[in-house]
């Protein structure tokens, strides 16, 4: 079974994907030289990106959640993984949108 990709059917569309692109390859350099720390904790991500949200991406499996210890130790999950998911998310949502919109318009 051969899977396709839809490439970018417009400059806007292009612009869109490169500029996520962009910012998940951000956080990754600034991890990846020490800036931030490469984990933030689920409390933050929750602050951040919302309860529902993060859940979402849990379950979708976008994300994963790293438990150091048993018990009641503290959760955290990777930057460079929640900032993909929080792009990905964004993507689908515009396409979402944009279907919504041209299927109104007909």
């Amino acid at each position: 079974m051969r899977k396709y990709i839809n490439l970018p059917q417009s400059e806007v569309e292009l612009a869109h994907l490169l500029k996520d692109a962009a910012s998940v390859a951000s956080v990754q350099a600034l991890v990846s030289a020490g800036v931030i720390s490469p984990y933030m904790s689920l409390r933050e991500c929750c602050e951040n990106y919302g309860t529902g949200r993060v859940n979402g991406w849990i379950r979708q499996g976008l994300i994963h959640k790293i438990k150091d210890g048993d018990r009641n130790a503290k959760m955290r999950i990777s930057r460079v993984e929640i900032e993909a998911a929080s792009r990905i998310s964004n993507r689908v949502e515009w396409y979402i949108d944009k279907y919504e919109t041209e299927r109104l318009n007909k």
